[in-house]
C-alpha cells in the first residue's frame, strides 16, 4: 500500500544492495528481583513517549512464551525515565518462573483473561525470586531480506507467544530519514502470517543511492493512513540503498 499514489509499473526491474545505517529497538531487563517488586530498566526507540503512548510493564508467571489470555500477576505503566517497578497484584514474587514483558501499548483484561498486542520485549527469569540462572533478554527486530524496485522482502521478530496477523502488527517505509512516530509511511503492509519470527513482504517504490526508514509496529494496521496507529513501534532502521542492479 502506498500514500495514495498507484505504484509505477517499471519497465526495467531492479535490486539493490542495502546498507543498515542504524538500529533502535525495544530492550528491556530486571536489575532488581525482588519477592516484594521487580525493579525494570528499557529503552525504547528515540521519539517514543512511554507515559504518553501508555506504554506498560507486565508480568507473567511461567514463561518463556508470552503465555495467551492469562491474567498478569503484575503490571505498572512505564515512565518516561526508562525504570519502573511492578509489585505483585496479590501476595508476593516467588521463586517460580516469569516472563516480564515491555508493551508499547495498553494490554485489556476482561473476563478472566488477558489481550496483549503490543509487547515487544521480554526478559524470562527461569527461577524467579533467588534464583541462580541467567535471565534470557529477548528483544524485536526488523531487517531486509531482498530489496527491489517495486518490493522489499522484511525479515521480522517478536518475542516468543506473540501473534503478529491476530494482534494488526505492520511495517511502514519513509523516504529520508523522517520520524516514524512524527509522519505518515510513504508505502505499509500488515505483517503477514502468525508467527513470532519471518518473512513479510510489502510493494514498494525504491530508487537507487536513497536513504530510506523502516518501522515495525506490534499493531495498529489499518488500509486508511490517516487511521494508522504509529505509536505502538517495535523497531526501527535506517537503511541506504546501493547502485540498481537489474534483474
Amino acid at each position: 500500500m502506498n500514500g495514495g499514489d498507484d505504484l509505477i509499473l517499471f519497465e526495467v526491474a531492479y535490486r539493490f544492495d542495502v546498507t543498515i545505517d542504524s538500529t533502535d529497538v525495544v530492550k528491556v531487563t530486571v536489575p532488581t528481583v525482588y519477592s516484594g517488586y521487580f525493579g525494570v530498566s528499557y529503552d525504547t526507540p528515540n521519539g517514543n513517549r512511554p507515559a504518553g503512548y501508555e506504554n506498560q510493564i507486565v508480568v507473567f508467571a511461567g514463561g518463556p512464551s508470552v503465555p495467551a489470555g492469562a491474567l498478569p500477576v503484575g503490571s505498572a505503566p512505564a515512565q518516561d525515565a526508562g525504570s519502573a517497578f511492578v509489585v505483585p497484584t496479590t501476595g508476593q514474587f516467588s521463586a517460580q518462573p516469569y516472563v516480564v514483558a515491555y508493551s508499547v501499548g495498553p494490554f485489556t483484561t476482561a473476563g478472566g483473561t488477558g489481550s496483549y498486542p503490543n509487547v515487544a520485549a521480554t526478559a524470562y527469569l527461569p527461577g524467579g525470586v533467588g534464583g541462580s540462572q541467567p535471565i534470557q533478554l529477548t528483544k524485536p527486530a526488523l531487517g531486509i531480506q531482498a530489496a527491489q524496485s517495486g518490493l522489499i522482502s522484511w525479515t521480522y521478530s517478536f518475542p516468543l507467544g506473540t501473534n503478529p496477523q491476530l494482534n494488526n502488527a505492520w511495517i511502514g517505509l519513509w523516504d529520508g530519514t523522517l520520524s516514524p512516530y512524527a509522519f505518515a509511511p510513504a508505502f505499509w503492509a500488515p505483517v503477514l502470517g502468525p508467527q513470532c519470527t519471518g518473512l513479510s513482504p510489502m510493494l514498494v517504490r525504491l530508487s537507487g543511492n536513497a536513504q530510506y526508514v523502516g518501522a515495525l509496529f506490534t499493531s495498529g494496521f489499518n488500509d486508511d493512513p490517516s487511521q494508522l496507529k504509529r505509536t505502538a513501534i517495535a523497531a526501527v532502521i535506517a537503511f541506504t540503498t546501493g547502485p540498481p542492479i537489474p534483474i
